[in-house]
């Protein structure tokens, strides 16, 4: 998101839609573009590595409407936020990762991890679920032409 706004068509209100279903479609032009694409491709990579399990997220919670900035989520983190329900189960899935190698917390689904088979993503919100391949065609209407693999 960091300052990138998209053109949002009827196409990409669709994907955008299907991509993040609890959110309102006025967020479609704040889409993280910047970010995402290239981390989705280093995340592919490490996951064909088949070293230690990599794990994916999109923190969206007040997020996709107004924008959003790399390290909105970091006041959930540290539970300095004003929601205390999705601070305690931010802050509580990084100390299990921290911990144990696997992100974790009371009301929060399974965090699978992210694998070439299952691109699995937790979306990190009101509530959080998880996610496989969710945003790949948002992805590519907003950034046509770049190469995920």
């Amino acid at each position: 998101m960091g300052g990138q706004t998209h053109e949002v068509t009827e196409e990409i209100r669709q994907a955008f839609s299907e991509a993040y279903p609890n959110e309102a479609v006025s967020g479609a032009g704040n889409t993280d573009t910047l970010l995402r694409r290239p981390l989705l491709k280093i995340m592919r990579h490490k996951a064909a590595q088949g070293g230690t399990p990599v794990y994916a997220y999109v923190f969206t919670h007040e997020v996709l409407v107004a924008g959003s900035f790399h390290g909105v989520e970091i006041p959930y983190v540290f539970a300095h936020a004003g929601n205390q329900e999705l601070t305690k189960i931010v802050s509580s899935a990084w100390a299990s990762f921290a911990r144990d190698g696997v992100p974790s917390a009371e009301g929060l689904p399974v965090w699978e991890p992210f694998t070439t088979d299952r691109e699995a993503t937790m979306i990190l919100d009101l509530p959080s679920y998880l996610a496989i391949g969710h945003d790949d065609t948002l992805l590519e209407l907003l950034a046509q032409g770049y190469d995920y693999q």
